[in-house]
């Protein structure tokens, strides 16, 4: 099951608060495009000072994204392999370090940036959007599922196992700080990561629907 997000409709979940604000994280998330289009799977921003945050996307030419974003100036690892529309395809981004951050497809596909980026005051996390200190934007015409963040790097084994059907929560669960499966069953969306302490529901916006 997921939740199906339509661009027309600007629809999204969102978070005010972030469980990383900073590297080492790791993003995954299953994603089915409906259309050539910006897929923004997880996005977490500062909403306070313009252009800060981390992002894992799909872009308009099928390709993914890992893009870290310091004063309005992005840093990228983009795919060179591209994904297909209309079938599941997962995506990764892991952001090791200020100057190492790698973008996989469908578990393989690597590609690194290593240009340095510092993002900071992180506050905020979206799936389905770009939400920043200018609201809601570029939004998603996808079905997406499954998304999970990681406050370290994981490996390329690791990543591969996600991209294999390993739910996130077999996957360094000790270091899993949001898990939103993204049923499209409950409202708000719930958070399944292994700590019972920091569960954080992201709200709906605009009604995404069970795909």
């Amino acid at each position: 099951m997921a939740r199906t997000f339509l661009d027309i409709s600007v629809q999204y979940l969102l978070l005010n608060a972030a469980g990383v604000t900073g590297t080492p994280l790791t993003i995954s998330a299953w994603f089915y495009p409906l259309a050539a289009d910006d897929h923004y799977l997880l996005s977490t921003a500062d909403t306070v000072a313009p252009g800060d945050g981390f992002n894992l996307r799909g872009t308009s030419t099928n390709k993914l994204r890992a893009t870290s974003s310091q004063s309005d100036t992005d840093r990228v690892a983009e795919t060179v392999a591209t994904f297909s529309l209309n079938t599941w395809n997962h995506a990764c981004g892991v952001f090791a370090s200020s100057t190492s951050r790698s973008i996989y497809l469908n578990g393989s596909n690597k590609v690194t940036n290593t240009t340095a980026s510092t993002p900071t005051g992180i506050d905020t996390t979206a799936i389905g959007t770009l939400y920043d200190d200018q609201g809601a934007r570029f939004h998603s015409e996808a079905r997406i599922a499954e998304v999970a963040v990681w406050n370290v790097d994981l490996n390329d084994a690791e990543v591969a196992a996600l991209a294999g059907g390993i739910a996130p929560l077999w996957v360094r669960p000790a270091n899993c700080v949001g898990y939103w499966p993204v049923w499209g069953l409950h409202d708000p969306e719930i958070d399944l990561n292994p700590n019972p302490t920091t569960h954080n529901a992201m709200t709906l916006v605009n009604g995404p629907t069970l795909a």
